[in-house]
């Protein structure tokens, strides 16, 4: 089992919402420009990367709480 720190758990986020935001970006780009020919893969796609750029926000916010409860800890 690999076990990340703090900075690794918000590297990996911050990678994964940026990876979520390109695809989402050219998956709308496709779509705005009328290039249909793949219009059901194009919406998946840009559903996939709405979850998971939510998902990469919501290990952003545990990695916050965790490191607040550490800083309790020690206080």
């Amino acid at each position: 089992m690999q076990v990340y720190g703090w900075s690794s758990m918000v590297s990996a986020a911050l990678a994964g919402i940026h990876g979520a935001e390109s695809d989402a970006l050219r998956a709308a780009a496709r779509v705005a420009s009328g290039d249909t020919d793949d219009l059901a893969g194009d919406l998946v796609g840009l559903q996939s990367a709405e979850r998971r750029h939510a998902a990469n926000i919501r290990v952003l916010e545990s990695a916050m709480e965790t490191e607040q409860n550490v800083l309790d800890i020690l206080a």
